[in-house]
């Protein structure tokens, strides 16, 4: 919407309509349950990451391995890596953590309980636009760590859901992530915005509400 108002497209009128999220189904779900459900030792850290195919260079994962290689030693020994999507192997490979493949997932509500287990999701995109994994992981209360690109930003807001990375720099993508993961209490209320925001913004049904009030207002023009 802001790149549209600097175009030759300014002169009309511009609506924004994010996408919306089914927040009773991605919702906050206790921790502890959800990483017994995966197997994943509840005194460790946990961060998730997400893409159809990590092999495809805009997703980023080259940039993310570089990132978490970066990590203290003590941290890497505490950490376990979740990736949901295909082309994972290179994480088992690279990585000097624990790593678990956990491929796609159709059920939304599996999907939630992953990400309930979570206490970082990260995205280190190379371009995107408005990724809807972001906002699942909001609606789920999972704090956010992704590069500045694209409409990131408007999902990833420094100090309110997490934390943006200069774009392509993985030692400050490395920083972000170290950061959050081990200040807990500002990672807690990085979760409760998350939810809330999520809540106020990106609820299903107020994107089916703004497109039928777009609707009416154009019919409007032509009676």
């Amino acid at each position: 919407m802001e790149q549209l108002k600097f175009s030759i497209l300014n002169h009309l009128e511009i609506y924004h309509v994010p996408y919306g999220v089914n927040l009773e189904t991605y919702r906050p779900i206790d921790k502890s349950f959800c990483r017994y459900f995966l197997g994943v030792d509840d005194r460790k850290y946990v961060l998730l990451t997400s893409a159809m195919d990590f092999s495809d260079r805009r997703k980023g994962g080259d940039l993310l391995v570089k990132a978490l290689n970066l990590l203290p030693d003590s941290i890497r020994k505490v950490t376990v890596l979740l990736t949901l999507g295909g082309g994972s192997h290179r994480f088992f490979k690279e990585v000097d953590m624990a790593v678990l493949p956990l491929g796609y997932i159709q059920s939304d509500h599996v999907k939630a309980g992953i990400f309930g287990a979570a206490d970082l999701f990260v995205l280190p995109t190379r371009a995107d636009n408005l990724p809807l994994v972001l906002q699942e992981a909001m609606a789920c209360g999972v704090p956010l760590v992704s590069f500045a690109v694209g409409g990131v930003p408007e999902l990833v807001r420094p100090g309110v859901t997490g934390a943006l990375a200069q774009p392509e720099d993985y030692r400050d993508l490395a920083y972000q992530i170290e950061r959050l993961l081990t200040d807990e209490t500002y990672r807690l209320t990085l979760a409760h915005n998350c939810r809330t925001i999520a809540l106020q913004e990106y609820d299903l049904t107020l994107q089916v509400q703004r497109y039928r009030q777009l609707y009416q207002e154009v019919q409007a023009t032509f009676t």
